[in-house]
């Protein structure tokens, strides 16, 4: 008698264990203040849209939104406290549009800039990337429109790459430049 109390006190206590366990599985994790972690769409609606016209203008190569700085580059040489503070002035910071071949070959960075880019700040920025060995074109978002554009602009920054040619018809729905 006392094995079956002591087997239904451990499956109650099991019971009781999962279910606190699956309850806060349920929940969004907190950051501090209480502040929850929700999720973000991967690209703003220009994003997407200038996505896709990238994405056939680019052809051979493949294109990959939002990557992470920190990704694409590291620091070398000083002291740990040199590099870390080196790493810090880019690792949080994204390039909107990476192009690469099938062999994992990063040939350009594509920046979509609106109005909220600001010409110092992107000058900055560009020579960090240029410092690493990346070419970086930076195209309005106005401008994005057009297929055969892009893949004109893009054959003018990585000669060599072959760019099909696209049609020059693409999403006209860029109108705002935000």
């Amino acid at each position: 008698m006392g094995s079956i109390v002591t087997l239904v006190i451990v499956a109650v206590i099991v019971m009781a264990v999962a279910n606190a366990l699956l309850d806060g599985a349920k929940r969004s994790p907190r950051g501090r203040g209480g502040a929850r972690i929700v999720r973000k769409p991967l690209m703003t609606e220009s994003e997407q849209i200038f996505w896709h016209v990238l994405r056939h203008a680019a052809a051979p190569l493949h294109v990959a939104p939002q990557v992470a700085m920190g990704a694409l580059m590291q620091t070398v040489g000083a002291d740990h406290s040199a590099r870390t503070s080196t790493r810090n002035q880019y690792d949080r910071k994204i390039v909107d549009f990476v192009l690469f071949d099938d062999d994992g070959f990063v040939h350009l960075l594509v920046e979509l800039d609106d109005s909220t880019h600001r010409v110092e700040r992107d000058s900055a920025r560009d020579a960090r990337t240029d410092a690493a060995g990346y070419t970086t074109l930076r195209i309005r978002n106005r401008e994005a429109r057009s297929v055969a554009m892009l893949a004109g602009r893009l054959a003018a920054a990585v000669p060599g790459v072959g760019f099909a040619a696209a049609p020059a018809v693409a999403p006209a729905l860029l109108a705002n430049d935000r």
